[in-house]
């Protein structure tokens, strides 16, 4: 009797490790520290901005995902199923000011309260993809800015894709138009160590985004991978450089969990971004 029990523990456990799943829910948390400092003769100041931010996303697909023979957390792009994605980000962000003048000290802080929220579809056709996004953002409350992107693109291989993107963004001082791609790339997906590629880019106006990725599946449940972001504005000081390295791993196919360690220059060149963690725990259903 006792065998017979372990036995259909054992085939429990084997079936849930290997279900296909129909979609991906993402909770994401991270606190960053950001400090700027000057000082000429008898004038000194201080400015430090913590942001701390949460966000929660979900992926849902209109075939089931399968993992079988496959890294985890790439199974939703191998399986080239077409999908529906929504997300919600909330972001709080102190700001405080210290100067000193002539002996004299001076400081004030304000808090500010951002919101972002978007949906999209990711149709998948034989090889051929279509894109098209929607997003909102709100300051303390108040509407600001719009985003909408279409475009598409194609699967070149099993395992890689090139998509592009037509952007609009309209806010309350203007309106801009940007182009954007992005190249990802599985290599040995069926194999029991694959490695990632991913690279994003797109430009609006005076405003340039860059992300890299490159990742090691040492399982199919398990990776390492570093990242680089990358926020310009042309005729501009205010930049922003964030490197991370990150492990992320899936228990049984179904809960991963994700820790990165990351650093980089903010705002400008004259700032400080102190070292951060953030988190993040993914939930296939």
């Amino acid at each position: 009797m006792k065998k017979l029990l372990l036995g259909a523990v054992i085939s429990c456990l084997s079936t849930a490790a290997t279900a296909d799943y129909w979609a991906e829910i993402t909770g994401n948390y991270r606190n960053i520290e950001s400090t700027e400092g000057h000082s000429y003769f008898d004038y000194a100041s201080e400015y430090t901005d913590e942001e701390t931010a949460y966000q929660l996303e979900g992926a849902f697909y209109f075939d089931s995902v399968s993992t079988d023979s496959a890294p985890i957390d790439e199974a939703g792009f191998l399986s080239k199923n077409s999908s529906i994605s929504v997300y919600n980000m909330m972001i709080q962000e102190t700001y405080k000011r210290q100067e000193t003048y002539s002996g004299f000290d001076y400081s004030s802080d304000q808090q500010e309260h951002y919101r972002q929220t978007g949906i999209g579809y990711r149709g998948v056709f034989g090889k051929g993809i279509f894109n098209v996004d929607l997003g909102q953002s709100y300051s303390n409350g108040d509407s600001d800015a719009k985003m909408i992107s279409i475009g598409g693109g194609a699967y070149l291989t099993d395992n890689s894709a090139i998509t592009g993107r037509l952007i609009r963004l309209d806010n309350t001082r203007d309106n801009d138009t940007g182009l954007g791609v992005n190249y990802r790339h599985v290599f040995n997906a069926q194999s029991h160590t694959s490695y990632l590629l991913d690279v994003d880019f797109f430009i609006i106006d005076e405003y340039t985004h860059l992300t890299l990725e490159g990742a090691v599946f040492f399982t199919p449940n398990s990776k390492l991978f570093v990242n680089f972001t990358r926020d310009a504005v042309s005729d501009s000081s205010y930049d922003s450089d964030d490197l991370g390295i990150g492990y992320q791993h899936f228990f049984m196919n179904r809960i991963g969990l994700t820790a990165r360690y990351a650093n980089g220059d903010y705002n400008s060149p004259t700032s400080e971004k102190e070292s951060y963690v953030d988190f993040e725990l993914q939930v296939n259903i």
